[in-house]
């Protein structure tokens, strides 16, 4: 299963240093996961994505924000494991198929 999501600090203008603490708690985790300039995608199942996304949100929480907002995708395709890796492969293979019509 692959989820995205976004942890945001509402009460901080620059949240680099929020995000640096939530990246630690992925690399911890040991979950494969691709950060994006808005979002981080993290490869598991249900209940490690659920779990890694909670402790990414205590962790920006802890760092003395009065409030924090947190954004969850889940992408569950019954049946087949499809990887970060696979999804953008995908998406590649049909920019190029798209590209040679």
């Amino acid at each position: 299963m692959l989820a995205e999501f976004s942890v945001l600090p509402a009460d901080q203008e620059h949240m680099s240093e929020d995000v640096a603490a939530a990246i630690a708690v992925l690399r911890e985790s040991g979950l494969r996961y691709r950060v994006g300039p808005m979002s981080t995608s993290v490869e598991g199942d249900l209940e490690e994505d659920l779990a890694v996304v909670a402790r990414c949100h205590r962790a920006v929480a802890d760092r003395g924000n009065s409030r924090v907002i947190t954004n969850i995708t889940l992408d569950e395709h019954r049946g087949a494991w499809q990887s970060l890796d696979e999804a953008l492969r995908h998406v590649e293979e049909q920019l190029i198929a798209s590209s040679n019509r």
